[in-house]
């Protein structure tokens, strides 16, 4: 069965869906794709490989260069380019980016940045596979499945510019933790 609790963050709710029966994380939905929380869902019911991502997104959004483990999330089903896209995508440092040129030819094929977009926007881990680090190669921001608004705000973030926070996020964090 699976479940969706939503999770507190600075650019708004992240809807966070498991799979019960496997203990695995299926999506990450935030923004234009975030998914409501499941009605009646149990406090402290999720697998234990989702309070470690809630752990992991409270981290990264403390400190932009956290680095996330990929605990509890499913890659199955991806082909051999998607794989070594996601690898690729995954060894971009916080504050940097790469065009999607760039991934494909480190995935081993020039020429395919449409692949790489197409890999990008089936991306069921946002922030935890930092998609949001891939742009143009003119350096427009491209797509984003939360919205460009999210995209641009992550990558501000991450490099260290201001950051708004959501009123909800600012609420429940003490001054210390607020980013």
């Amino acid at each position: 069965m699976k479940t969706t609790i939503s999770h507190c963050s600075p650019i708004g709710p992240i809807s966070i869906t498991w799979d019960s029966e496997t203990a695995t994380i299926d999506r990450i939905g935030i923004g234009d794709h975030y998914a409501p929380a499941t009605m009646g869902a149990v406090k402290g019911s999720a697998s234990a490989s989702v309070a470690v991502l809630q752990g992991q997104l409270d981290a990264y959004f403390t400190d932009a260069h956290f680095s996330f483990t990929l605990e509890g999330l499913t890659l199955n089903g991806l082909t051999a380019f998607q794989r070594r896209v996601v690898d690729c995508v995954c060894i971009i440092p916080s504050g940097r980016t790469r065009s999607y040129a760039e991934i494909a030819a480190e995935a081993g094929s020039p020429g395919a940045a449409r692949a790489v977009g197409r890999v990008m926007a089936r991306n069921r881990y946002p922030i935890v596979i930092p998609c949001h680090r891939v742009i143009t190669r003119g350096g427009g921001l491209g797509g984003y499945t939360g919205g460009l608004k999210i995209k641009r705000s992550l990558l501000s973030f991450e490099s260290g510019q201001a950051f708004t926070l959501t009123p909800e996020f600012a609420a429940s964090r003490t001054p210390a933790l607020a980013i």
